[in-house]
């Protein structure tokens, strides 16, 4: 399902078309308190916004109705050994957004208002809080393809087994190093050293980066850096 945004922000342009997730619209829903009777809609890559900021592509209003493309109650009970879960974010520690990882062990634990799920991957020490707001989970389907593809034809599955940095497993250095300096150049700290050295001391210390880094990047023009930008964000 494809809506039409009615609104501009810094996510959103008012008059585009973004794919839904998740919509929570029905009146039973959006009645319930924490909703303030705006109900819920999730888009693909742009997140949670309310209903009403949204028509459809006749530009009528959005039904109301409950629709979930993507079913996640009870996930955290389907997940076991073997599983492989990519990142959907680069604010899980030791872990990259895109990456796979394979489960090797899972624990399971019940409270009284809430479950918690911890799972261990493949040549990494520690646990890490399972939820399906952080992981995405490659079908079984799709794994067992991936196993036969890396037994008959040499394919490379790139399961992620050791701690890495961000620059070492990037798939596009170059749009890692243009993500370090446009966070450089937010930053209300810097101060005397130059733009570069603030950057690798400040901002791309995690990544491990060192001013020769950013020399081939400097020789690239503003179309090619746009380019790199435009084609990694998949716009």
């Amino acid at each position: 399902m494809e809506v039409i945004s009615l609104i501009n922000n810094r996510r959103l342009v008012k008059g585009g078309k973004y794919i839904v997730e998740r919509l929570y619209n029905s009146k039973g829903f959006r009645t319930r308190r924490y909703y303030n009777n705006r109900g819920s809609i999730t888009l693909k890559i742009y997140g949670d916004h309310y209903p009403d900021q949204f028509t459809t592509l006749d530009g009528k209003p959005l039904p109301d109705i409950d629709i979930d493309y993507d079913p996640i109650e009870n996930e955290e009970e389907t997940i076991k050994v073997g599983d492989i879960l990519i990142p959907k974010t680069d604010n899980l520690k030791t872990l990259r957004k895109g990456k796979k990882y394979r489960v090797i062990e899972v624990e399971k634990h019940t409270y009284t208002y809430s479950n918690c799920c911890r799972v261990k991957f493949e040549g990494l020490n520690r646990f890490y809080h399972y939820s399906y707001w952080n992981y995405d989970k490659i079908p079984h389907s799709e794994v067992r393809d991936m196993v036969l593809d890396s037994l008959f034809d040499d394919t490379k599955m790139d399961i992620i087994t050791e701690v890495k940095s961000k620059m070492d497993i990037a798939s596009d250095k170059n749009y890692e190093l243009i993500k370090i300096l446009g966070k450089g150049m937010c930053d209300p700290y810097y101060n005397t050293l130059s733009f570069i050295d603030w950057v690798c001391t400040r901002v791309g210390k995690s990544h491990n980066v060192k001013e020769k880094d950013f020399e081939p990047l400097m020789k690239l023009t503003l179309e090619e850096i746009i380019e790199i930008i435009h084609k990694n964000n998949n716009i």
